[in-house]
């Protein structure tokens, strides 16, 4: 009888990944964002393997991902330190 669960393998080479994360948060709702993105990035912080990460808000208002995280340091997709419009 055929077996229905799924197999995954993880292959590593032992290079850092970059995670970049795009936030789409409503009208209004910036400073509860910002309370909730510290407070997540405290507790992982603590967690082995974190290294760091830095918020980036879009000089823009209009902007569809007004907020996004990559590692410290990190100028992955952010030109200048801004997101684009």
């Amino acid at each position: 009888m055929a077996s229905n669960k799924i197999r995954k393998e993880t292959i590593t080479n032992g290079e850092p990944v970059v995670l970049i994360n795009a936030f789409e948060v409503p009208d209004g709702q910036d400073e509860a964002f910002l309370q909730a993105w510290e407070h997540t990035r405290a507790f992982l912080s603590t967690q082995e393997g974190y290294v760091s990460t830095r918020l980036y808000r879009s000089l823009s208002p209009s902007a569809d991902f007004r907020f996004v995280t990559s590692p410290a340091g990190s100028r992955a997709g952010v030109a200048g330190g801004h997101l684009p419009a």
